[in-house]
């Protein structure tokens, strides 16, 4: 939403923190006061409480037994929910005065509902007291930011990357994707990879059915999806359109009719590239150790608009907070450095999840001795990410409702792209008249 470079933003970021707002915690108050962090730290024996979703529950228990080796004073106890109802059971602890220190916030999506509700400790003066370093997460940090305060670090990352089926690339004779390859670019060669009908179909690619998963070229060129001007949008949804009529991708009515997945329509071995997200990686890695994945595959940067840098994609963070109203906030503080720095982000990347926190170390022990595909995973980290939804409150309205809903009646042939955008346009308008 902010166009600035990482290098200006973590500049800019010191030097808001030194002069930040402050939490409104008393016991933040007073380390600002005493300087220290001792004087509110206390070495007896303290029980926190951390929510996550069961995702990615089990690397943070990981994280918390190594925290706990170091800090006997402090017991964790995590508790965890299914993804599809972890936000309504963590809401009801929330509003009923549970007893929630730590909890993962979700994605975007949710992340601006927390801090509207001020159920999210505001982080700044805490950052800057202890010159937290906040480079290692990139441009993430200023997306996250909310009237330029920060009330959350990132803990795990996710990235959309294009895979490729390099088997039906060398049995069509055709070279690879490249890694600085734009969508009309990658439209001729989705084309091109298309072929044969019915059981023995190849398509050149599948666009799954998530709205991200289109409207994401549009913000590849800086734009969101509550911009006063959506052309970048409504030219990503003409992409998906003018894909179908290519016959080049599966139609978004046949995807519903079927319940197509991009994991099932990729392992399968009859797809020839899937823009899909990161996470991808360890799906088919179970794919290939199950004996379900049998062909050569790899991954490129996802193509780019023309006029936009290579290397430029969307994705998702995954965010923790601290909940306000927490009786011990110098220990809460203490494990969410610990959780989402340094020491958490070597624990999630041994496991194969990409986290927050970026450095080379933590690449190196993300990538691995390379035995595993996909060979170029390295580009994982060389890449600009915007995220999927800007982190406001409200905007899961605007995605699911809106976005979603209109845009079907498009794929369905009830309605021109056109006539979507202005409906879409109007209902944002009424939803965030300011």
């Amino acid at each position: 939403m902010k166009k600035i470079v990482s290098s200006i933003l973590v500049t800019a970021m010191t030097a808001s923190l030194i002069t930040g707002c402050g939490a409104s915690n008393d016991k933040v108050e007073e380390v600002k006061k005493t300087g220290s962090n001792d004087q509110v730290k206390t070495e007896e024996k303290v029980d926190l409480n951390l929510y996550f979703r069961s995702t990615n529950a089990d690397y943070a228990q990981q994280v918390v037994d190594a925290y706990e080796a170091e800090n006997q004073n402090v017991d964790i106890e995590l508790i965890k929910y299914p993804n599809t109802d972890y936000k309504d059971k963590l809401m009801v602890q929330l509003a009923g005065g549970g007893d929630v220190d730590i909890y993962d916030a979700g994605n975007s999506a949710w992340f601006g509902d927390f801090v509207s509700k001020k159920q999210a400790l505001q982080l700044d003066d805490l950052i800057a007291r202890d010159n937290f370093d906040i480079a290692p997460y990139g441009n993430a940090i200023e997306e996250l930011l909310i009237d330029n305060k920060l009330y959350t670090l990132p803990v795990v990352d996710s990235l959309m990357v294009l895979y490729y089926n390099k088997d039906l690339f060398d049995q069509a004779g055709v070279s690879y994707p490249t890694e600085d390859m734009t969508w009309n670019e990658f439209r001729e060669l989705a084309k091109t990879m298309t072929s044969g009908e019915g059981n023995d179909k190849i398509w050149g690619s599948y666009i799954h059915t998530w709205p991200q998963c289109w409207y994401g070229i549009g913000l590849q060129e800086g734009a969101t999806i509550i911009d006063k001007d959506l052309t970048p949008i409504e030219k990503a949804l003409q992409f998906r359109v003018d894909l179908e009529e290519d016959g080049s991708i599966m139609p978004y009515t046949e995807s519903i009719a079927t319940n197509a997945h991009y994991n099932a329509m990729f392992q399968s071995g009859k797809l020839a590239m899937s823009p899909i997200g990161s996470w991808h990686i360890g799906q088919l890695r179970v794919g290939e150790a199950e004996g379900n994945v049998n062909f050569d595959w790899d991954v490129v940067p996802m193509p780019h608009p023309e006029g936009v840098s290579p290397n430029t994609t969307w994705g998702m963070t995954g965010q923790v907070v601290i909940q306000p109203d927490t009786k011990h906030v110098e220990e809460a503080w203490d494990f969410l450095k610990y959780l989402c720095g340094e020491e958490g982000a070597k624990i999630f990347s041994e496991n194969g999840v990409i986290a927050g926190y970026k450095t080379d170390e933590i690449r190196d022990i993300y990538v691995g001795d390379k035995t595993q595909k996909p060979e170029n995973i390295d580009i994982l980290f060389n890449q600009k990410v915007y995220l999927e939804n800007p982190a406001i409150p409200g905007i899961e309205v605007v995605k699911t409702e809106i976005i979603d809903k209109e845009s079907q009646l498009t794929f369905a042939g009830e309605r021109s792209v056109e006539d979507t955008m202005k409906a879409i346009k109007e209902r944002i308008e009424k939803e965030f008249n300011n």
